[in-house]
């Protein structure tokens, strides 16, 4: 077989790979956003405005734990990507089974804490409420805590699969995920086993499939079944390394999109809040369905790079930066055109945002996704320290920003703060980043590139 017919094909898979992950990842995305949107009406009904109240409150404090794998499980992506593609089954290995013993002593020592800590919590005065509604609260807090204990190290599993480019595996396992969650959520509704149960199910039924994919996983690559012996003390510091880069960019995404309702609470009063969150929610969601969409992205840039083939690298990013552009700004267009009909009727009238507030929400879309994709390229180059210092440097930037622009434009202070922030911290270094990478990597692409594994 010729270089050149090995690299064409590897070229080619890695496409059909990237493009089947993407869509399976769009569809899971828009799948877990609707369920959302249907479950709301459910689980007020069910558990009252209150209590839905402290659930959310208690879910969105599990979102600041996803730091606590220390970005071991997304470093790796690209290692274990660029392992493979240079034929090095017992690198890949090595990886995953640091990663995974890794976060599970992780997941004990968290286990550990909050035991302790949970019961000490004053979740009467917390949340203002009688020893029957803190006892609930306590044990809503303790049952999400334990979902979130158990997928931390099942996260390796999915991590592994975007890292084999098996992502619409994965994505269809979420599917599968977000529907076993949703039933559980109605038997516990039915039952009327309470709000502890309720939550538990809906965040446990994609775990439990979780674990379904992880035994398939191993089944079909036993030789990536984690053993304590495989752990390194280098490998360890590597994951580290590369880990805690990946876990100051992704701090910084969610700040990003969290603190904008405390500026304007801080700054406007809370009667402010809704009026920007609920606009801004839509925008969020279109964020993340681009980012799902992308992640397939990031070991096939690992494989490319690795097999010394920077052209596919190049030609993929220009393509994807071109069809991000002009699919961003079309949603945004529509947004802008029927945003303020379509919140109206979601919310039953209670909110009416100002077109001007769509403009700069629909603008900060188009900028946040284009820094998405400029993300992935330069995750899967192994491009990581530098992104973590400009991604920094965004968020102390976007929340200067915030509090001076709220003061002065109102709500639409945020928005606006993210648009410069994101443009200015992240976009511009991350383009200079990845032309330099580029440049550096057709340089060093001499010689036959690797056969498809």
């Amino acid at each position: 077989m010729s270089v050149t017919t090995n690299a064409d094909d590897a070229s080619r898979l890695r496409s059909r790979r990237a493009a089947a992950g993407t869509t399976l990842g769009v569809v899971a995305r828009v799948l877990s956003a609707a369920v959302g949107l249907l479950t709301v009406p459910i689980a007020l009904d069910a558990v009252g405005e209150a209590d839905y109240g402290i659930w959310m409150t208690v879910l969105s404090l599990t979102a600041f734990l996803t730091a606590a794998d220390l970005g071991l499980n997304q470093a790796v992506v690209s290692r274990t990507a660029a392992a493979l593609a240079r034929g090095r089954r017992d690198e890949a290995a090595r990886y995953v089974s640091t990663a995974f013993t890794a976060t599970l002593a992780i997941a004990v020592g968290v286990a550990v804490v909050l035991a302790v800590a949970i019961p000490l919590v004053p979740w009467a005065t917390l949340f203002g409420l009688d020893p029957s509604g803190a006892s609930d609260a306590e044990s809503l807090a303790a049952v999400l805590g334990l979902v979130f204990l158990v997928n931390l190290p099942l996260t390796t599993v999915a991590e592994t699969r975007n890292a084999l480019q098996e992502a619409w595996v994965h994505n269809l396992f979420l599917v599968v995920g977000t529907l076993v969650g949703v039933t559980g959520l109605l038997v516990a509704v039915w039952t009327d086993a309470g709000i502890a149960a309720m939550a538990g199910a809906l965040a446990g039924g994609p775990v439990a499939v979780m674990v379904v994919n992880g035994a398939l996983l191993l089944r079909r690559h036993p030789w990536l079944r984690p053993r304590p012996s495989q752990v390194r003390r280098r490998d360890v510091r590597e994951l580290l390394g590369s880990g805690g880069a990946l876990v100051v960019v992704r701090t910084s995404m969610l700040l990003l999109t969290t603190l904008d309702a405390v500026v304007i609470a801080a700054v406007l009063g809370t009667d402010e809040v809704t009026g920007y969150v609920v606009p801004a929610r839509v925008v969020y969601l279109g964020t993340t369905v681009v980012g799902m969409a992308l992640l397939p992205l990031w070991p096939a840039v690992a494989d490319a790079l690795a097999r010394r083939d920077p052209a596919w690298a190049r030609r993929t990013v220009e393509r994807t930066l071109a069809a991000v552009i002009a699919s961003t700004t079309l949603a945004g267009l529509l947004y802008v055109a029927f945003g303020q009909a379509a919140v109206r009727v979601w919310t039953g009238g209670a909110v009416e945002p100002p077109l001007s507030l769509l403009v700069a929400l629909a603008v900060a879309f188009v900028v946040f996704s284009v820094a998405n994709v400029l993300f992935v390229y330069l995750s899967g180059a192994q491009v990581l320290r530098p992104q973590a210092v400009a991604w920094a440097v965004m968020a102390a930037l976007n929340v200067a920003l915030s509090v001076i622009l709220t003061r002065h434009l109102g709500i639409l202070g945020p928005a606006v703060a993210t648009t410069i922030s994101l443009g200015v911290a992240v976009v511009v270094p991350s383009v200079a980043l990845t032309r330099a990478s580029l440049r550096r990597e057709e340089r060093s692409a001499r010689g036959p590139s690797l056969p498809v594994a």
